[in-house]
């Protein structure tokens, strides 16, 4: 998995790794990549996404899936249900965007086009509110899965992407992904994670949200644009 990190001489190369000997973000991301079709000859894949449109709380009492919306349906700028916020100067601009021809899930993006940043404190966040039961204590963490593209995204001036699940004034759970200084990518994934709650506090029905936040590390322009669809959030108690 490490062939990659190195050049033909068996030499590291420096912008793989944090301090020579262990490898940063990007380092792992290239060994995770190597590995990849070796795991998927190994481990029969199933779908992680939410396909099944009715598989929302709110429309099937049955369902522990909490986001309303998760297909991106609605016109204009924003999905329904969701909202876009700048948070310290970070400004972008949202629109929703067909599945690509032959696509074969044939749902809308949520693309999110970051158009600049006033300083290092600066993010950009979106945001939809989770229909859900009272939870308890007995939820100890959320299932979160998203289908994410990044197009051309320059990470010279960004932080970090996080996703999770918060209740407005601070996070329940969530996932951060750093990506600072690892070039222009472009990129298509679904990211998945039983995010661990950090408090055993209950919440009242209907008041936890799912964000997905980029932060920038600089002041900076226009940085590309991530999109995002499918987004599932399912309470677990086990």
């Amino acid at each position: 998995d490490s062939n990659g990190l190195g050049d033909e001489y068996y030499n590291v190369i420096p912008g793989y790794f944090s301090d020579g000997i262990h490898m940063n973000s990007i380092g792992t991301y290239i060994q995770a990549k190597a590995m990849a079709p070796i795991l998927a000859g190994i481990f029969s894949e199933t779908e992680a996404r939410l396909l099944n449109p009715a598989d929302v709380y709110p429309a099937d009492s049955g369902s522990n899936q909490y986001v309303q919306n998760p297909h991106m349906a609605g016109a204009g700028a924003l999905p329904t249900g969701w909202t876009s916020s700048q948070i310290s100067g970070g400004t972008a601009t949202t629109s929703i965007v067909a599945a690509d021809v032959g696509d074969p899930v044939n749902v809308p993006w949520l693309r999110i086009t970051y158009t600049g940043a006033t300083s290092s404190a600066s993010a950009h966040a979106i945001r939809t509110t989770l229909q859900h039961p009272a939870i308890t204590a007995a939820i100890k963490r959320f299932d979160t899965v998203a289908e994410v593209r990044f197009n051309s995204l320059n990470t010279a001036n960004i932080n970090r992407f996080s996703y999770g699940v918060d209740a407005g004034a601070g996070q329940i759970a969530g996932a951060t992904i750093p990506i600072n200084g690892n070039g222009t990518i472009t990129e298509h994934m679904v990211l998945r994670d039983a995010l661990e709650r950090n408090t055993g506090l209950s919440y009242s029905a209907n008041t936890l949200r799912f964000y997905f936040m980029l932060e920038f590390s600089a002041a900076a322009g226009a940085v590309g644009s991530i999109d995002i669809r499918c987004v599932s959030v399912r309470g677990q108690t086990a």
